[in-house]
This record gives structure tokens, C-alpha cells and sequence, in this order.
């Protein structure tokens, strides 16, 4: 595994996603608590803006780097794209 501590918090959250969505298919927690969909779609976006972000400071952080903002574009635009 990676040692960037910021790999390893994606890592959790997608473990966390995918614990959660084993536990709500078992316990049919879609059917009876309609809500419950919402948090798992939030968790989703935030694993994949984080994903976004983390694979932008990985491969091309060093060799062009960019503004502060650019950050919450790449972060936004992955998230509208796969969302």
C-alpha cells in the first residue's frame, strides 16, 4: 500500500462505502429506510472528488503546477462527470 496518508484515508472511505452497501443490501436498509441511499451517494462523491485530487498531486502536481483553485475544478469536474 501506498504510504501517502492521503491515499490511505481514500482507501478508508472506500472501505467504509463499500461496508455500508454490503450491510444495507443484507439488512434491506434501501427498502425500508428510503434516506439511507443519500448518505452512500455523498460518501461516493467525496471518494471520488478526494480520487480526483489525489491522482492530480500524484502525477502531475510536480510537472505543472497550478493555482488553488484549479484545485476545487479538477475536484468538481470529476464529480460532475461521474455523477
Amino acid at each position: 500500500m501506498h504510504r501517502d496518508p492521503f491515499f490511505k484515508i481514500i482507501f478508508a472511505l472506500a472501505a467504509l462505502i463499500a461496508a455500508l452497501h454490503v450491510y444495507a443490501l443484507s439488512a434491506s436498509l434501501y427498502y425500508t429506510l428510503p434516506w439511507f441511499d443519500l448518505p452512500l451517494h455523498f460518501l461516493g462523491g467525496l471518494f471520488v472528488g478526494m480520487s480526483a485530487l489525489w491522482f492530480t498531486f500524484r502525477f502531475s502536481y510536480k510537472y505543472f503546477p497550478l493555482a488553488a483553485s484549479h484545485d476545487f475544478i479538477v475536484a468538481f469536474s470529476a464529480i460532475v462527470v461521474v455523477g
